[in-house]
Formats: structure tokens, sequence, C-alpha cells
């Protein structure tokens, strides 16, 4: 099965390393993305998903506890 690349909708792979994630923050990341191990998920984002999770994990988790790559 081949994707069309539409301009403008293309997806990057998001990897989030978090440290004491709330179980209703673990649960909304990963609708969206893999944990392959405790604390770290990766997934393929559209960028408006991207955001919307980044979001959600900057106002929910300490500033030193996380990190995107």
């Amino acid at each position: 099965m081949s994707r069309v690349q539409v301009p403008g909708k293309e997806k990057a792979m998001m990897v989030l390393i978090l440290d004491r994630v709330k179980e209703s923050l673990r649960g909304e990341l990963t609708r969206w993305m893999l944990e392959p191990k405790a604390g770290v998920f990766v997934g393929t984002l559209s960028a408006m998903v991207r955001e919307h999770l980044w979001k959600k994990v900057i106002t929910e988790v300490d500033s030193e506890a996380g990190c995107i790559l």
C-alpha cells in the first residue's frame, strides 16, 4: 500500500522522553504514539497533532521531567 504525499500535510517522527507521567497523559499520548519503554513515546504525527500533544506535555509535566526529539 502506498501513501500519497499532499503538500503541507507531511508527517514527522516525534520522540518524547518523560519522567513522572500521569496516567491520564500517558493515555492521551498512547492514542497517537507507541510506548516501547516506560516514559518513552514514539510516533509519526502531523504538525497539528504534534503541537497539541506537546502543549499538553508542557502544561502537565515539570519543566525538567521531559524532552522532545
